[in-house]
């Protein structure tokens, strides 16, 4: 499994082909390449913000366990995702909200870990 977006991307136009886009042509070189992926990862994280800020919601019985387990001192809370650091804050702002999200003790995204 090719893990992350950036590298997903990568694997797929490698497999598939690079595209032509209203972003340019083809590349030709590798740091055409990475540019094309940096640039359509920051499309894709512009609109997933979009939409999670209109319609994200916390499955049911999210947030209740998240409150029992924060209730606890002898268990340590963190949240973790793979996802960019700016698709993922969006989320947990959105749907977990500040307070919540202050009584965690380590939250950590995707591009946080090199």
């Amino acid at each position: 499994t090719v893990g992350g977006g950036k590298p997903k991307m990568k694997w797929h136009f490698a497999q598939s082909g690079w595209p032509a886009s209203k972003l340019g042509p083809v590349p030709a070189t590798e740091d055409e390449l990475s540019d094309l992926v940096d640039q359509l990862q920051d499309k894709k994280t512009e609109v997933y913000k979009k939409i999670v800020t209109e319609v994200a919601q916390a499955r049911p019985g999210v947030l209740e366990m998240m409150d029992d387990v924060l209730e606890r001192p002898d268990i340590a809370a963190g949240i973790c995702s793979a996802a960019t650091r700016g698709g993922f804050d969006q989320v947990v702002n959105s749907v977990v909200m500040h307070e919540r999200l202050s009584r965690f003790d380590c939250i950590i995204a995707g591009d946080d870990v090199p």
